[in-house]
């Protein structure tokens, strides 16, 4: 009985990612059709981003948060959101460069983070 209960919730599992990721696909194709309808919308190019990170999609995202913050240059979760995905990338010159960027906009989260943990930027015979 218990193998039975282990795939029900295995099933239920696959079944409720699924719906998810059905889900997510189609506010990706709304939240395009909005973008192409207002080009300028930064909001929309930083929706972009969010979905598209959530699905795995990391350099796609990039682009939507650089797009967004060509759009508002002060958009600070643009930014911040951003700053995160170049920490996990280990790009910390470029973390720095938008966390501080979303600290001028009046967003200090990430900068507060890479303080706390002490990630500083890699000194300039490191970059690449």
């Amino acid at each position: 009985m218990g193998n039975t209960d282990a795939r029900k919730k295995g099933f239920f599992r696959r079944l409720a990612e699924f719906d998810v990721d059905y889900d997510v696909k189609r506010a990706v194709e709304s939240q395009v059709t909005v973008n192409v309808q207002y080009p300028e919308f930064a909001e929309g190019a930083y929706n972009l981003g969010i979905l598209y990170y959530s699905q795995g999609k990391v350099e796609a995202a990039i682009d939507a948060y650089k797009h967004a913050i060509k759009l508002d240059g002060s958009y600070a979760k643009a930014h911040k959101n951003l700053g995160e995905i170049y920490i996990i990338q280990e790009r910390y010159d470029l973390a720095w460069e938008h966390a501080r960027a979303a600290e001028q906009s009046g967003n200090t989260k990430l900068v507060e983070m890479m303080s706390r943990y002490g990630i500083t930027q890699r000194p300039v015979s490191e970059k690449s």
